[in-house]
């Protein structure tokens, strides 16, 4: 791990069995390429904050920077049975964030109604029944309560800084199953762990092959290839640095 960009060193999160953090500061370049592309509303943040700044003269710090919140945990996928709609409802849908809506969930098959058909018109195609059984990700149900637990701590201590008022930040996280931003629009691109992982961390890459070819996975040092990773991006005026590294720290045990 690049020791310059580390601010808070990994540590075990409190109430989050066998989940680790760690708090990266991202370099501009990184952030030019690899964050704004993805999080297009991170960037008019940055510029918003950076403005907003600029107006102090009596203000020496003017840096805005982007930092980025790892999460580190084994895969848990289990075998549930289908509930027939979101199983996490509010807990994955909400991300804290005042304006935004949750996405619609499919609701489920409902029973068809006989439909007299004359002879020569074709039957409508039979739908298929609702799933018994299937997996259900409870890592990724972990990612999104820890991140919404991260933003509270974050937006508090912020806010002692802010005498009271609503402090202004950007946080997101992309959704572990698509890379997509959880809460915020949408950029050109998804969130790549493996630009992220080469670019901080020393893990090791495993090519693993299978029938249908090979691809390289990322070995933790303790979760091996069994590793869930996920990141948040926040954005946070230089000067509340160590107010961000204090919220972090009061994550973990």
């Amino acid at each position: 791990m690049r020791r310059r960009n580390t601010l808070v060193e990994s540590t075990q999160a409190a109430g989050f069995a066998d989940m680790e953090f760690v708090l990266l500061r991202c370099p501009k370049f990184f952030a030019t390429e690899n964050v704004a592309t993805v999080f297009p509303e991170a960037a008019h943040v940055a510029a918003s904050l950076a403005e907003a700044a600029s107006a102090h003269p009596e203000v020496a710090d003017h840096d805005v920077n982007y930092y980025l919140l790892y999460t580190f945990q084994p895969c848990d996928f289990v075998m549930e049975k289908a509930s027939g709609e979101d199983s996490e409802g509010e807990g994955l849908s909400s991300c804290d964030e005042p304006g935004t809506t949750s996405s619609s969930v499919a609701s489920p098959v409902s029973s068809m109604s006989v439909i007299q058909k004359s002879d020569n018109e074709a039957l409508p195609p039979v739908s298929p029944a609702p799933p018994v059984m299937e997996w259900h990700d409870r890592s990724r149900d972990r990612v999104y309560k820890f991140m919404a637990l991260a933003k509270r701590h974050i937006r508090g201590r912020l806010s002692e800084a802010s005498e009271g008022n609503e402090p202004f930040f950007f946080m997101d996280w992309p959704d572990p199953a698509t890379g997509l931003p959880a809460c915020s629009e949408r950029g050109a691109t998804t969130f790549s762990d493996a630009d992220t992982i080469e670019q901080f961390f020393p893990f090791k890459k495993v090519m693993v092959a299978g029938p249908g070819g090979g691809c390289y996975m990322v070995e933790h040092p303790r979760f091996g290839l069994n590793v869930y990773l996920d990141a948040a991006v926040l954005v946070v005026p230089h000067t509340l640095e160590e107010r961000l590294c204090e919220a972090v720290r009061s994550l973990g045990v």
